[in-house]
């Protein structure tokens, strides 16, 4: 493709932040349905901040998927929503933007081979995070999703999520591989610096809803360290070889077979 013939930074922005639209007006239409839901990542750090949105990440200005957590559901609603997630690919609707499907799992969830920390409904209607015979309650509080907004700049319109509180966004950074990944610790510090200057928590109350989940991580890597240094050994690899590349080339079923395990 020619210079000339490339797409400009502006149109691909435009692109992402309109796919994006098409996905969260999804989401939208089954909540009604009874389909819950909350946008981790990226996306949710920023709208909690009131930040433009930026469809890029990184040094690299890759484009920045979008993470979808789905809370409650039923097994025909959730096939549902996949099969609609699926027309829209297919439709050739969704050019730029990477969608990634999470599911909460259900209560009697056990996998000996998990190789990253799930969500998990639990038998009282709560969640917890998992990790094979591991598992971390959390508060009700931090589970209660809230509706943030994402402009984009210049432009008319807002991308509107639901997303969890400062603290559950940060946790899931943190326990995601049981260690805070090295490509994640700046801005990790940055969001936290804003919320806190925000008032929207304060730094003794902030470590405190963090701390259970950094005991968490620490029993992960007690009791399972051949997966801890395994992990740590294929994020090295991922972040300072790769520079977080090695997830966007794995085809599609597999990516698909890591988030199930």
């Amino acid at each position: 493709m020619s210079a000339e013939s490339q797409p400009s930074a502006e149109s691909v922005e435009q692109q992402h932040f309109q796919e994006a639209q098409l996905v969260t007006e999804l989401l939208e239409r089954y909540k009604r349905r009874r389909v819950s839901h909350a946008i981790l990542g990226g996306f949710a750090l920023d709208a909690i901040r009131g930040d433009p949105y930026k469809p890029g990440r990184g040094q690299r200005k890759s484009l920045r998927d979008l993470d979808v957590m789905i809370l409650k559901y039923t097994d025909e609603t959730l096939k549902n929503f996949r099969s609609d997630l699926s027309d829209l690919q297919k439709s050739g609707r969704l050019k730029v933007l990477e969608v990634s499907i999470n599911v909460a799992s259900r209560p009697e969830y056990r996998n000996r081979f998990q190789m990253s920390t799930r969500f998990k409904q639990r038998a009282n209607g709560g969640y917890a995070f998992v990790f094979r015979d591991l598992e971390e309650p959390m508060p009700d509080n931090f589970t209660q999703v809230e509706q943030r907004s994402l402009k984009l700049s210049g432009k008319e319109g807002a991308l509107v999520i639901d997303t969890f509180g400062p603290a559950m966004n940060i946790a899931c950074y943190m326990t995601r591989v049981g260690f805070m990944k090295p490509k994640n610790i700046s801005k990790l510090k940055e969001f936290t610096e804003k919320v806190l200057a925000d008032g929207f928590i304060t730094e003794d109350e902030l470590e405190k809803q963090l701390k259970p989940f950094e005991e968490f991580c620490k029993k992960m890597h007690k009791k399972y360290p051949t997966h801890y240094a395994f992990m740590v050994m294929g994020v090295f690899i991922d972040d300072y070889v790769f520079q977080s590349s090695i997830w966007n080339i794995l085809p599609s079923p597999l990516r698909r077979m890591f988030l199930r395990i």
